[in-house]
């Protein structure tokens, strides 16, 4: 049986329609086409041979995105962070190493409440967290491999 069609019916529709052009859809419209925009503007499609790795989820709050990562680091590989100023919180291991971080668009970065292994250089024996040109770096030089936990808000 077919379902007739009603005036509530296209009352609803123009409702939904008013909501998918509102100014809240089309800032979150912006956002997402930013974010392929990065994603095809950085190569990912050699991801495994390369020590650099894609930081796998983003989300948009609002116009605050946030990303969360949660995988192994090789010694030597690093994350490089979107442009932007950002904060945010790392682990490394098992809880080996841990701090709350910020930076500026200028990269300038300012580790809060970190443990002694976590540096804002690029220094061997540590996790790093530095201005790399114009990006922040997260850089596992501790050793050896590790389970790199962070969420960063930019």
């Amino acid at each position: 049986m077919t379902k007739q069609t009603t005036s509530k019916d296209f009352k609803d529709f123009n409702e939904f329609e008013k909501k998918r052009e509102s100014p809240e859809m089309q800032d979150l419209k912006e956002s997402i086409r930013k974010i392929e925009t990065w994603s095809k503007e950085h190569d990912h499609n050699s991801i495994n041979s390369s020590p650099i790795k894609f930081v796998p989820f983003t989300q948009n709050i609002g116009n605050l995105l946030e990303i969360k990562h949660n995988d192994t680091l090789a010694d030597e590989a690093y994350y490089d962070l979107p442009i932007g100023s950002g904060m945010g919180e790392l682990m490394a291991g098992d809880n080996e190493e841990w701090t709350q971080f910020r930076y500026t668009m200028a990269g300038v970065v300012t580790l809060l409440n970190n443990t002694a292994n976590v540096v804002a250089t690029d220094t061997d024996t540590n996790i790093c967290i530095f201005q790399n040109g114009s990006q922040v770096r997260i850089k596992n030089r501790l050793g050896s491999s590790k389970i790199i936990k962070f969420k960063v808000n930019y």
